[in-house]
Formats: C-alpha cells, sequence, structure tokens
C-alpha cells in the first residue's frame, strides 16, 4: 500500500460520514486521521498519511487539512477537499483510491471514531504518554506545530492493540 495523501483521506472519512449520517468538524476530520493512521502504522506497520502530524493544543493536526477545513469552524463540513491536477492546472477533488483490504480496516475505523464528539476525540488524543503529549510536553515546555514522529505514533497504538489482545 501506498500512503495516502491527507486531502483524499478527508474526502474517504466525510463520505462515510455522509453514509452514517453523522456530521463532522474540522476538529474530527484531524482526530479520525490521525487514529486511522496510528491504527495502519499498528496493525499494517504501513503509514496510511503522507503528511506528517503536528502537536496543537487540541491534539495532532495535520496542517493541510486544517487550513483547507477551518473556515467551517466547529459546524460539519460540506465540501470535499481538493488538490491541483497538475496536467491541468486545475483543482480537483481528491480521490481516495484504496484497495478492499485498506478499505475494510479504514472503514471499521472511521465508523467507531466518526460517532465521538470531537471533543472527547482531542480529550482520547492527549492521553498522558502518548505521541501528541510526549511532543507537546517534551522536557515539561509546550512546543506547539511541533511534528509527532511515526515511531512514536506505531509504539503507542502497538500498545493498545497488545492490550486488546491479552
Amino acid at each position: 500500500m501506498t500512503s495516502y495523501d491527507a486531502r483524499a483521506l478527508a474526502n474517504f472519512i466525510l463520505d462515510r460520514a455522509d453514509v452514517l449520517g453523522v456530521g463532522l468538524s474540522n476538529m474530527h476530520i484531524n482526530k479520525i486521521a490521525y487514529f486511522a493512521h496510528g491504527w495502519f502504522l499498528a496493525l499494517r506497520n504501513q503509514k496510511l498519511v503522507e503528511q506528517p502530524f503536528e502537536a496543537w493544543e487540541y491534539g495532532p493536526v495535520i496542517q493541510d487539512l486544517y487550513h483547507r477545513f477551518k473556515r467551517f469552524g466547529k459546524d460539519s463540513i460540506t465540501e470535499r477537499a481538493t488538490v491541483l491536477d497538475k496536467r491541468t492546472g486545475n483543482f480537483v477533488i481528491a480521490q481516495c483510491n484504496v484497495s478492499v483490504d485498506d478499505r475494510e480496516l479504514l472503514t471499521q475505523v472511521v465508523d467507531f471514531y466518526a460517532r465521538i464528539p470531537a471533543g472527547k476525540l482531542s480529550d482520547m488524543s492527549h492521553e498522558s504518554g502518548g505521541p501528541w503529549d510526549l511532543v507537546w510536553n517534551y522536557e515539561g515546555k509546550s512546543n506547539p506545530g511541533m511534528f509527532i514522529p511515526d515511531s512514536a505514533i506505531t509504539n503507542w497504538f502497538s500498545k493498545k492493540r497488545n492490550r486488546h489482545e491479552a
């Protein structure tokens, strides 16, 4: 599997939320992408998202997603993310063409997390000792905008997986 552009992944998440009848905010999209990325790293040893996650005040964020959807604020996102088509010079809706295997796992993750309120997802991403916490509170200081290493995300979600298997 090749990792996906975060904007294409966001569109997959938004499409799935429409099927579920759930509206998603900017915070939802960023947190669901983070949890999906974490589970793909732990279960498949594969990156789901190309862009890095950063530690922001309310949890992990991908800048591309935040800036694309920030105008919706806390409201439900009603548009899809676009990308530049380098052949035509036009912006087109980002497509997330996932394999059947990846689609199954991604659908399970989205179905679970999309029903959780955005504030609760933020709290869940702030777990003590978790990837966001390790970056945000590095040496006891806030470090906003710092990248969360995939290695830290992999370790954290692998521990969660192992606890569930035990």
